[in-house]
């Protein structure tokens, strides 16, 4: 939930201005949220961890300020954890003291069962909304039996227009979820600020808020970017869990460009020491294949053999393969690979890596963020 949001409803709660309804399929929601944001913290918290790491390339291409801006840096994690820790308490205890918990009575499964067989809304799309169709009519039903004591008029909040409108008009229920909701003034908002009648400035965030959710795994790989007067470093930490050694581990990519020069000086793939060091680290490119079926897609492999990059530089924490100026030498078939081409042309990179029992691990990366945020480096 949007920080500037909760406020405002804790605030609208405390003076008695607002009742907001919830069930159990909203608390478990709840709840895996709250794994997500549990998990965010972790990521932070090992990349507090290992600072270290995250500086020693920089070290290598900075000799001032780095002190101040690794203090910096500390200290913007250490705000980021703290206020997510502080933003799921607020969550928890607007949901469980300050929300009323409505049933979702045996009668109301038997009506949402019917719906579902006769293909009516909420299921006119032919999904399983189950859980929509649970939270909108256990709501309805609280609220026909709670008339004197919560008043009147409701607003039910979602962003689902698939399920709940017509497709066409979308400030409005479906028609037919408009006949099982017609005994109460219910009325349909996508954003809660609006039904709130909160500032426009709020309305904003949300619209922007919704837009960074539909976007979480892209804003998952967003390149760091350090300008300096002869060129540009760019950095991606990739967080994954090793099974191999039951514990989460970083890989970083670090693509370093001289001004004046369109191709890179290097790219590096910097990972944990504790691997086959032997074979170095393994990569491929893949593109998407829109398929006729909706949400369907099929990963076109390149045409040119999986590249292998030998490692360059061994210390006791990192193992750092190099790809100087974008090449690679494939030395079986005696070719010069354009790397640097294949991340502009293609969809995805896949990485390789071994493990000290020769077990393999692979890791996806997008690289459409990497295209946009490389074409706006100073040339």
């Amino acid at each position: 939930m949007h920080f500037e949001l909760l406020q405002s409803l804790v605030e609208l709660k405390k003076d008695n201005k607002i009742q907001v309804l919830v069930n159990e399929i909203i608390i478990t929601e709840w709840k895996r949220n709250k794994e997500h944001c549990n998990l965010k913290i972790k990521s932070l918290e090992n990349k507090l961890l290992n600072k270290e790491s995250a500086f020693k390339e920089i070290a290598k291409y900075m000799k001032t300020k780095i002190k101040e801006l690794q203090d910096e840096y500390v200290q913007g994690l250490e705000s980021e954890i703290l206020k997510n820790r502080e933003h799921i308490q607020s969550v928890e205890n607007f949901l469980f003291n300050d929300c009323i918990t409505v049933e979702i009575t045996r009668e109301l499964k038997l009506l949402i069962f019917d719906l579902s067989i006769n293909n009516e809304a909420p299921f006119h799309n032919k999904k399983n909304n189950v859980g929509d169709a649970a939270i909108l009519l256990s709501s309805v039903e609280y609220l026909k039996n709670n008339k004197n004591f919560l008043g009147n008029s409701a607003f039910f909040i979602s962003n689902n227009i698939e399920e709940y409108t017509d497709g066409i008009n979308l400030k409005s229920f479906h028609p037919q979820i408009k006949k099982l909701v017609d005994s109460i003034d219910i009325k349909f908002e996508r954003v809660l600020p609006a039904a709130l009648n909160i500032s426009k400035k709020i309305i904003e965030e949300m619209e922007k808020f919704i837009v960074q959710l539909a976007n979480y795994a892209i804003e998952q790989f967003r390149w760091d970017i350090d300008k300096k007067e002869k060129g540009t470093l760019m950095f991606l930490d990739i967080q994954y869990l090793n099974k191999h050694k039951q514990q989460d581990d970083y890989l970083t990519i670090c693509v370093a460009k001289d001004n004046g020069v369109k191709r890179p000086k290097f790219i590096s793939i910097i990972l944990p020491e504790y691997l086959n060091k032997t074979n170095g680290v393994f990569f491929f490119f893949v593109n998407n294949k829109d398929e006729k079926e909706e949400n369907e897609f099929e990963l076109i492999p390149d045409k040119e053999s999986t590249i292998r990059i030998p490692f360059e530089d061994i210390s006791d924490e990192t193992c750092t393969a190099r790809i100087w100026h974008g090449y690679s030498h494939d030395e079986e078939k005696g070719l010069m690979i354009d790397v640097f081409q294949k991340f502009l042309e293609f969809d995805h990179l896949f990485f390789m890596r071994l493990n000290e029992d020769l077990t393999p691990h692979s890791i996806a990366i997008p690289l459409f963020s990497f295209r946009q945020q490389y074409s706006l480096l100073p040339e």
